[in-house]
């Protein structure tokens, strides 16, 4: 989910230039992943871990939870593996600068999108999510503070009045540096469908 404002410049009747501010909530989920209350866990070392997480064991052995069902663990007290998900909530404050070029300039107007944005971290959390269940673990500690995106899109805009129009613009956004070296081979991308009112001045 992204909402935000947003100014362009006409630089002439093609082109324009443009800058905002947008917020930016994004998940991932890492599917079939095992867990189980330990007090010797291990931990995983991209999580700074909350002080009750500590004690849960969390591995990517999913597949053999059947193996563990009937099994009992003494390290963990007598307690089975349970199968989840490792759900990574993220948040950002986008600030894009980009440049629309106007291909058919009609009634209903159809535009290129290039450009650039620049991410700043503002939420960073990771859970369990298991039988209904959401259990907090930590944050991430290989998400960078600052990262960038390159946009391209297509914009349509319908003119209602002289100085009003409604957009819709699917956009693509490939994150350049969204985690450091230790996770560099995570390159994240989103497909957003952006749309809104505009007024000119």
């Amino acid at each position: 989910m992204s909402y935000g404002v947003q100014v362009s410049y006409v630089v002439n009747d093609k082109l324009q230039l443009r800058t905002g501010v947008h917020n930016v909530n994004l998940s991932y989920a890492t599917n079939d992943i095992a867990f189980t209350p330990s007090i010797r866990a291990t931990t995983l070392r991209s999580i700074d871990y909350d002080d009750n997480a500590v004690f849960i064991d969390i591995s990517n052995n999913a597949n053999q939870n059947e193996e563990f069902a009937e099994t009992d663990d003494l390290q963990s007290g007598g307690s089975t593996k349970s199968v989840g998900a490792l759900v990574q909530s993220v948040g950002y404050i986008e600030i894009p600068i980009e440049a629309t070029y106007k291909v058919i300039d009609k009634k209903v107007d159809l535009s290129v999108i290039g450009g650039v944005s620049t991410l700043f971290l503002n939420d960073n959390s990771i859970a369990l999510e298991a039988n209904g269940t959401t259990t907090p673990v930590g944050d991430s500690n290989s998400l960078n503070d600052v990262s960038f995106t390159t946009n391209v899109g297509l914009a349509v805009d319908y003119d209602i009045t002289k100085h009003l129009k409604v957009s819709v613009a699917p956009t693509l956004k490939y994150q350049l540096n969204a985690y450091k070296d230790a996770a560099s081979d995570f390159r994240p991308y989103y497909v957003g469908l952006y749309s809104g009112i505009s007024y000119r001045f």
